[in-house]
């Protein structure tokens, strides 16, 4: 398996996460390490959306204009990678977040009212298998009740209970409000 990777910058959480996402979807398909990696315009079309908006995870939700110009980005993204890709915010995405189909999908979630995203990978037990990029969320072992941190562990380095992504306001994965949004990758059946 791919080894997942951990953000560079503190803005490209989202950017990482949806490059393990692509990797870790192709992996269980393929089960080959080099069909599972990144390509070139995959690449260069997940940077531009870093680089048009910093990060688009850093603030609250954009203009309809860019959030047609995100939507474009991965369309284009689905198409060369074969994958179906699909976008939910607010509400909806709670309800998606009870609906995945860890066999076929794997979600990148923005957390903490916006400001982060992480990789849902894995339904275990009342909880999400989950890889946070940001390695100052992970260096040390951490439990709460609705989360526990697991360092230096990949694929998993997060388990959070699903019930507490989905609560207003709690801090700090809940995805309840409308600056959260949750996209899906998706194999595409057709593909």
């Amino acid at each position: 398996m791919p080894p997942l990777m951990y953000q560079f910058t503190d803005v490209t959480c989202w950017y990482v996460s949806m490059i393990n996402g692509i990797m870790l979807l192709r992996w269980r398909y393929t089960k080959d390490f080099e069909k599972s990696l990144l390509k070139p315009m995959e690449d260069r079309l997940l940077r531009s959306l870093t680089a048009q908006y910093t990060e688009f995870s850093s603030r609250p939700w954009w203009t309809r204009e860019e959030y047609r110009y995100y939507e474009s980005v991965m369309n284009c993204v689905a198409e060369i990678a074969k994958l179906e890709i699909q976008v939910y915010r607010g509400k909806s995405a709670g309800k998606k977040i009870r609906e995945l189909k860890f066999e076929s999908e794997v979600a990148i979630c923005n957390t903490c009212k916006g400001t982060h995203a992480i990789l849902l990978h894995e339904r275990k037990r009342d909880g999400i298998n989950c890889f946070d990029p940001w390695w100052d969320y992970v260096k040390k072992s951490e439990k709460s009740k609705g989360y526990q941190v697991f360092p230096n562990a990949s694929p998993t380095n997060l388990w959070v209970r699903c019930n507490y992504f989905l609560e207003e306001e709690k801090e700090p994965f809940t995805i309840g409000n409308s600056r959260q949004f949750l996209t899906v990758l998706q194999r595409s059946p057709s593909r």
